[in-house]
């Protein structure tokens, strides 16, 4: 009797040491603080957050105090707290919505005419960003009872006070004389009809009665030798930054990342440097409708950074339209998808479409 009860026991002490010893399953968090830009959504989709295997992830509760402003499929700018619950454990990630993008000018040309003794109008310019504007104009060096060209600056400034600044010339007219007569100069101080710009070959454009192409570009991209005899074009947008629209890429990237979350993806998050980037390759398909640059060149920044993924379309009128067709076609889909891309941006110029992506 006495030996059965010792064995109860042994038994007992080593369930209980089985027992003691079982490890419970931590969660783990990628990130404690996310930082996103203004216009992009918060993610409600627990694996954007953690990196267990899915048999935990099944299990993870989440909940999020953000809410979208009125009107909009975005958070306003602030603060905000995603909450990760397992079992006894609960999580807690950071979220910063900060707005650190530049408005963008629309219909800003090079040069503009004014009559004698008559200033610029504030109402001649604008510039769209999400967040409220204010455009100034520092005409100092105008004088504008004197017939000639002059340099002014524009300034677009945001609630977050960021800043786009352009300059532009003046040409400030030959005052009138009585009579029919005028200055001889008058005609001099005319500008050209865009002469500096040459017009993009009409044969080069796609043509809008067909489907606009959304060719892929190949993910990887090799950096261009140093020693290579093509001259890189440069990354500034040597035309005036009109035609842009910013919220409609923004709103693309919003739509992509609701592709990548609806997959199991983590969201890309947007990158001012490849936005500036995206706006010059924009420019670039209106002249020709390829990944092939067409002053020459490889897809790279002026820093080196590498471009690795790059999607372009023509014709699409709305950020869904545009979305829907990369997402429908193979190539652009592998882009959108790639659970290796962190970072992406994209510009809308006119109806053309670049979306760039790294990792």
């Amino acid at each position: 009797m006495l030996k059965k009860n010792m064995s109860l026991l042994f038994v007992s002490a080593l369930m209980m040491t089985a027992c003691g010893t079982k490890t419970q399953t931590q969660l783990q968090l990628k990130n404690s603080e996310v930082t996103l830009e203004y216009g992009q959504a918060i993610s409600h989709e627990i694996a954007d957050y953690l990196s267990n295997e899915e048999d935990v992830l099944k299990d993870v509760q989440i909940s999020s105090n953000d809410q979208n402003q009125e009107g909009k499929t975005y958070p306003a700018i602030g603060e905000y707290e995603v909450t990760l619950t397992y079992e006894d454990q609960t999580e807690k990630v950071k979220v910063i919505v900060k707005d650190t993008v530049a408005p963008v000018f629309e219909g800003l040309k090079e040069k503009y005419e004014v009559e004698n003794n008559t200033k610029l109008k504030q109402e001649d310019f604008k510039a769209t960003d999400l967040s409220e504007v204010t455009l100034t104009i520092d005409d100092t060096k105008v004088d504008y009872a004197k017939a000639g060209e002059y340099k002014a600056t524009i300034k677009a400034k945001d609630s977050q006070s960021n800043e786009a600044t352009k300059e532009i010339t003046v040409v400030v007219k030959e005052k009138k004389q009585d009579g029919s007569q005028q200055s001889q100069n008058t005609s001099s101080t005319k500008p050209t009809a865009q002469a500096s710009t040459s017009k993009p070959s009409t044969t080069s454009k796609p043509s809008t009665t067909t489907k606009p192409s959304t060719t892929s570009k190949p993910s990887s991209t090799t950096k261009p030798s140093s020693t290579s005899s093509v001259k890189k074009p440069s990354q500034t947008v040597s035309t005036p930054d009109s035609d842009y629209d910013l919220a409609s890429a923004k709103e693309a990237l919003n739509l992509q990342n609701k592709k990548r979350s609806e997959n199991g993806v983590g969201n890309l998050t947007w990158d001012n440097e490849l936005y500036q980037f995206a706006k010059i390759r924009a420019k670039e398909i209106e002249i020709s409708f390829s990944h092939t640059r067409p002053y020459g060149g490889e897809l790279v920044l002026d820093n080196g950074r590498l471009v690795n993924a790059e999607n372009i379309a023509f014709g699409y009128k709305s950020a869904e339209s545009a979305i829907e067709a990369w997402y429908n076609s193979a190539g652009h889909k592998k882009n959108m998808l790639n659970k290796n891309y962190k970072k992406c941006a994209i510009a809308r110029y006119k109806n053309y479409w670049v979306a760039i992506f790294t990792k």
